[in-house]
């Protein structure tokens, strides 16, 4: 599901935040609309609408079996902050941010192990070579 859909459902039920029953119908035929003019399948449209429910953006009333969707604080307000499009920025910024710290740590680390070789092999050297001088130690 393309996040970009989650955002325009979630912006159609924010064009007007009343609850009356006449803004709910319009919402529900904002929705129909959608599916009329091909934007989205009835089937997109209600696993769109199941999401934005599940991730709490959007709550229902029912009316005769059918379910009239409205936004609710939450999504106002993750709206504002600049809906999934935003959310999905940051978490790939973090991941991005999160692959460039595990190569940094990995090479800092081989590097360690490096240096502390050099200096280890030093103080080898270091200890043996007063006791072997006249074979190798100059």
């Amino acid at each position: 599901m393309d996040y970009k859909d989650l955002d325009i459902i979630l912006s159609l039920l924010n064009s007007n935040k009343d609850s009356t029953e006449m803004q709910l119908i319009h919402n529900q035929y904002k929705m129909k609309s959608l599916v009329r003019f091909s934007k989205f399948t009835e089937e997109k449209l209600r696993l769109i609408l199941n999401k934005l429910e599940s991730d709490k953006y959007v709550d229902f009333m029912m009316k005769d079996d059918i379910r009239y969707y409205y936004i609710n604080y939450n999504g106002i307000e993750f709206l504002e902050q600049g809906g999934y499009a935003e959310k999905f920025r940051l978490q790939k910024l973090k991941e991005d941010t999160n692959k460039r710290e595990n190569v940094l740590i990995q090479i800092a680390t081989v590097g360690s192990v490096i240096v502390g070789a050099y200096y280890f092999l030093l103080l080898i050297k270091d200890f043996f070579c007063p006791f072997l001088s006249f074979l190798f130690c100059h």
